[in-house]
């Protein structure tokens, strides 16, 4: 595949002011050249070189030329669960995790094969992390609680021996108290981020926390006006936020 080519789904224009005239060499991919649906939640390129986009149509494996698309397939249990699909996450292994709206599902690209996350016999939801410190994954469940777990290199080969689409490991549970606003309502979790420095911090609809695996302590670490989008971490150590003001006055 060729990485030099950037790809373009769709074009957000802004304006903007410019010192000097930059000419972008780009290619604009639509539902004309094989992508299965135009609303797009999210895209990640795997190690291998691919470039999967999340659609309301399922997922789309795209090679540089040809897409691929997995959609559901109520014949095989094995095929993606639900083709709503809101962000993709690859791990340190090279699994794509898929994260519905009330689901998550794991692909084993080199089996085309999709498992399906269960807690207790029911799906889980919302947003999961890897800490690459030891390969554990991490989901946030209920809004009030992470789920801390780890699957073996073999399991999923041995979920489809046994003919079963459905994986259930051992969780660890942590519950989130100090995540829930004046009515007792959990606050709405967007992103976690395990710094290099070994720290957890949760980005919020309402501020940056940090959660203490030792003493699974979660502390306010300030912002807490701002709904915080996204978290990374740059090669440099810095932490960006992706953030919106939830004060009108404030806004620039």
């Amino acid at each position: 595949m060729n990485n030099k080519k950037l790809i373009t789904l769709f074009l957000l224009l802004c304006t903007v002011q410019l010192h000097s005239q930059v000419n972008l060499n780009y290619q604009q991919i639509t539902t004309a050249d094989g992508l299965s649906q135009g609303f797009v939640f999210d895209i990640i390129q795997s190690r291998d070189g691919f470039i999967w986009i999340a659609t309301k149509d399922g997922i789309n494996r795209y090679d540089g030329s040809r897409f691929k698309v997995f959609s559901p397939d109520p014949f095989d249990p094995f095929s993606i669960g639900e083709g709503y699909v809101y962000r993709l996450y690859e791990d340190s292994r090279g699994w794509i995790w898929i994260l519905f709206e009330d689901r998550i599902d794991v692909l084993d690209p080199q089996s085309g094969r999709f498992f399906h996350l269960m807690n207790e016999g029911n799906p889980v939801a919302l947003h999961l992390f890897e800490d690459r410190t030891d390969g554990s994954i991490w989901c946030l469940q209920g809004g009030d609680r992470l789920l801390k777990f780890s699957i073996q290199k073999d399991m999923l080969e041995k979920a489809f021996q046994q003919g079963n689409a459905n994986i259930e490991p051992s969780y660890k549970t942590f519950p989130l108290p100090a995540l829930h606003n004046e009515s007792g309502k959990p606050i709405e979790v967007h992103s976690i981020l395990f710094t290099k420095k070994h720290k957890t911090l949760i980005g919020t609809d309402r501020g940056l926390w940090q959660f203490d695996q030792g003493s699974e302590k979660t502390d306010l670490l300030g912002f807490g006006t701002l709904s915080i989008n996204r978290l990374i971490q740059d090669t440099d150590g810095k932490i960006w936020m992706d953030v919106y003001n939830h004060n009108p006055a404030q806004r620039n």
